[in-house]
């Protein structure tokens, strides 16, 4: 049971991953389906050794590969508590359609609240 639990954890950190392109894109206006992740302060597209979630974070030691500007701790922990929220869900729910309400609401508490927080801290 312990592949079931790590595969739904690292499929919600996948997710969070994208979530966090949202969170960024949105209030920017920008589309968040178009166009490759990139380091905000240098321009430089991520190389896809930079995609992995959590562990890029871990491997660069929160900075960028090529600025070395420190990342934002809000990136992992959206990757993180997705991911735990996804196993949380999945040991409730187990995989049902209930299940798949519950992270759609999960999913959009996340981005609500990455977006407010990211609106407090550009002001």
């Amino acid at each position: 049971m312990f592949i079931v639990y790590l595969i739904v954890f690292l499929y919600g950190i996948s997710i969070g991953s994208f979530l966090n392109v949202v969170i960024y894109r949105v209030p920017l206006g920008k589309n968040v389906a178009k166009g490759r992740s990139y380091c905000p302060v240098c321009g430089n597209t991520l190389s896809w050794m930079d995609l992995f979630p959590l562990l890029s974070f871990v491997i660069l030691k929160g900075k960028c590969r090529y600025c070395g500007t420190k990342i934002s701790w809000q990136y992992p922990i959206v990757e993180g508590i997705t991911g735990i929220g996804f196993v949380f869900i999945f040991y409730l729910a187990g995989i049902n359609a209930k299940f798949f309400i519950l992270l759609f609401i999960w999913v959009s508490i996340i981005i609500l609240l990455g977006i407010s927080y990211n609106k407090k801290r550009m002001k």
